[in-house]
């Protein structure tokens, strides 16, 4: 989630990371481990819970609304979307154009292609 965050891959030496594989929720008796020294804490860490009422519900449709001209398949509508958008970005052009991307542009046309086939692959792209 860090390297989606900051624009990275896992095989990027000099991405953002964390020395620590203590990112997740601790059971009860890992707590008392850590906290033994302070049952206060773990008291009112309880009472606190105890008191929060959170309901998350499942969103019918996260994704965005995407109007598709009539007659339009979906598939070629989202390309041709995501290949001005992501693509053809005058930005993006000038820095290959300025030797200043890390890849050929052909590399980014063909992650796109890639992610493209993912979305077909998981049945997303219907964008209307």
């Amino acid at each position: 989630m860090l390297c989606i965050q900051t624009g990275k891959t896992m095989s990027d030496a000099h991405r953002m990371k964390f020395q620590t594989d203590q990112f997740y929720f601790k059971s009860a008796v890992e707590m008392a481990q850590v906290f033994g020294e302070l049952p206060d804490a773990l008291s009112r860490t309880i009472d606190i819970a105890s008191r929060c009422n959170v309901r998350i519900e499942r969103i019918p449709s996260p994704f965005p609304e995407f109007k598709v001209p009539p007659g339009s398949p979906q598939a070629a509508t989202l390309k041709k979307w995501c290949a001005k958008v992501c693509i053809a970005l005058p930005i993006l052009e000038r820095q290959a154009q300025q030797g200043m991307l890390r890849n050929p542009l052909s590399e980014y046309e063909k992650r796109l292609t890639f992610e493209i086939e993912m979305i077909q692959k998981m049945r997303y792209e219907d964008i209307s």
